[in-house]
């Protein structure tokens, strides 16, 4: 009996653990882990151009803090309020290299988190060629669908709507 809650309960332990850094991150995702997916896309402007059309999204939609609660069919709030709150930061890397890592604490988190909260999403951007940006997108999870395609929308130049900011305050500085 010992045996079996021990192999019960490491199960559970390894089912609630996090990547600690981005790099375990990316490559749980490369490697087909859970409801993640990753993709690449190619923007025509240079990598200068696609990091400053993400400048304003960083402030407005990225970095918020949100309060999630469920509703009954009838719409009346039912359970508590949960805070979640999106940390996210751009890094250039030089070589033409730069990185977007999207990170989250959830109010009620099961699990190891790493400092800053779980990885959530992540993007590595590369200047080819002429005036092109490839960027690479990692989603950890199937929920964030909206707001991988707003980055895309985002670095292409055209306007989206932030999924995350639907009830959401802006963190403050």
């Amino acid at each position: 009996m010992k045996k079996v809650l021990l192999v019960l309960l490491t199960a559970l332990t390894a089912a609630c653990a996090f990547p600690q850094t981005r790099e375990e991150f990316v490559k749980a995702i490369r490697g087909g882990a859970g409801l993640s997916s990753y993709e690449e896309v190619t923007v025509n402007e240079s990598l200068k151009s696609t990091l400053a059309r993400l400048e304003q999204p960083l402030k407005t939609c990225l970095n918020v803090t949100i309060n999630v609660y469920a509703v009954n069919s009838g719409g009346a709030r039912i359970g508590g309020i949960t805070t979640t709150t999106y940390r996210t930061k751009m890094e250039t890397k030089g070589n033409g290299k730069a990185a977007l890592t999207m990170q989250a604490t959830h109010g009620s988190m099961i699990g190891s988190s790493p400092p800053g909260g779980i990885y959530e999403v992540a993007v590595d951007f590369e200047a080819v060629g002429g005036n092109k940006t490839k960027a690479v997108i990692y989603s950890g999870r199937s929920g964030l669908s909206d707001l991988v395609q707003a980055l895309k929308s985002w670095m292409s130049g055209r306007p989206a709507e932030c999924s995350l900011t639907k009830g959401a305050k802006p963190k403050s500085s």
